[in-house]
């Protein structure tokens, strides 16, 4: 069994990028005891989805350059468009 999560932030939410990053990285290491074997995200936004996976530990993934980039870039508030984002572990 594989541990999924996923939150959904609504376009009149106010959130600070730095809190939001806090509790996706939380929960991933929560999930990571139902899936050791690999690790991956995928992030919706009105322009695009884009998935990042590889096959580490989540501790690990979240520690790898191109997750930090991702992740920085999809909650940073200037990216924002309006429209509900989707974010979602796999």
């Amino acid at each position: 069994m594989c541990g999924i999560f996923g939150v959904i932030i609504r376009k009149k939410q106010k959130y600070k990028p730095k809190d939001l990053r806090r509790i996706v990285d939380h929960l991933f290491r929560l999930s990571e005891s139902r899936g050791k074997e690999a690790a991956g995200i995928a992030f919706r936004t009105m322009q695009a989805i884009d998935v990042l996976k590889s096959p580490i530990k989540g501790s690990k993934f979240l520690k790898t350059p191109v997750y930090r980039q991702l992740i920085g870039g999809v909650l940073n508030p200037r990216n924002k468009q309006d429209g509900d984002s989707f974010l979602a572990t796999i």
